[in-house]
């Protein structure tokens, strides 16, 4: 599951992330999560429920975890198998069937991208209370027509928030602390954040996190967003990680410490998170918490310059600079030899 902590920009010399505007830049969950989502509950699903409906219920568990098993079998008409057996499923009114047949047409799994249906079938499953139908529905919602229908968004977010989608108080969040859709609300972004960290959503808690550090509608405390990002990184996020290692680098909130702030790099860029790639770089070319290691370094830049010209271009300095230094070498050796 992609989360809704995305990285916008960041200066070359230890970059310092931030999150996205809008958390609808975020989407595209894999359709082989979605089946995780919450069934019904419904007045015919207990034990008293009718034989048929059990049956039927059966039946369409069983088709979906066949549809699953074709998605994964990495054959290549899998996918439009997949689409065939959860459309066949949600004949049933099942609600994982539907769901899934929805995000395979969001994102053109399967089939050509469909959105007109994907929204039908996401909107007959938010009526009937599926809160991440609810969710999936806001977030296009708010894609497509951000400032007329922000208000049916937040509503459906709010619907998905109580039906345990935790991800949702980021989302409403997101949109009071950026404002565009919505008039800018800190209070109300931090009251939502404040619920998802009850909630037990990671997300939130670094957005959070960045209120504190920026001192957006609270003091502004580097202390507070330490702890909150040391939450976050415990719990094994990415960008927890690296905000942690930040901190140790600046100093804010913490003791400054670069052998800390290298560790903390280290676990966020050994899942490719590019500003950790780079700025462990750096303290490998300064030789700042760690021994100085230019082909360490060089090995970090040239990982991180796909998706950053800056370290592409640090990477072709590196080289330029190990290519002289092994030059020198050489003759250094060859002169010695002759001398000997």
């Amino acid at each position: 599951r992609l989360t809704m902590y995305c990285v916008r920009a960041a200066a070359f010399s230890h970059a310092v992330a931030r999150q996205a505007a809008l958390p609808a830049a975020c989407e595209g969950r894999s359709v082989l999560h979605v089946a995780r989502a919450r069934l019904f509950s419904s007045g015919t699903q207990g034990a008293s429920a009718p034989t048929a409906v059990a049956t039927d219920k059966a039946a369409a568990e069983d088709t979906i975890r066949a549809a699953l098993a074709e998605i994964k079998s990495g054959g290549q008409d899998g996918p439009a198998k997949g689409l065939a057996l959860f459309r066949t499923a949600a004949l049933s009114g099942h609600p994982v069937a539907k769901y899934n047949v929805a995000q395979m047409l969001i994102h053109g799994i399967g089939a050509e991208p469909n959105l007109t249906e994907a929204t039908q079938i996401l909107t007959e499953l938010a009526e009937a209370n599926h809160g991440e139908s609810q969710y999936q529905l806001a977030m296009i919602r708010l894609k497509e027509h951000a400032t007329t229908d922000a208000p049916a968004a937040i509503r459906l977010l709010e619907a998905a928030a109580a039906n345990g989608v935790t991800r949702a108080h980021n989302a409403l969040g997101l949109l009071y602390r950026e404002g565009g859709p919505v008039p800018r609300d800190y209070a109300k972004a931090i009251e939502h954040f404040e619920n998802g960290v009850k909630a037990d959503d990671v997300n939130s808690v670094l957005s959070l996190a960045f209120m504190h550090a920026n001192g957006l509608g609270v003091p502004q405390s580097h202390e507070k967003a330490y702890e909150l990002n040391a939450l976050a990184s415990k719990r094994g996020h990415t960008m927890g990680h690296y905000n942690v290692g930040t901190h140790y680098l600046t100093g804010k909130g913490v003791r400054q410490s670069h052998v800390h702030a290298a560790d903390y790099f280290k676990l966020a860029a050994d899942k490719q998170f590019v500003y950790a790639q780079i700025n462990l770089a750096k303290l490998y070319e300064d030789g700042l918490g760690v021994e100085k290691n230019l082909r360490q370094a060089l090995a970090l830049y040239t990982a991180a310059s796909a998706a950053s010209k800056d370290a592409a271009d640090k990477a072709k300095e590196l080289r330029e600079i190990l290519r002289s230094q092994e030059k020198q070498g050489f003759f250094s050796t060859f002169w010695s030899l002759l001398r000997g």
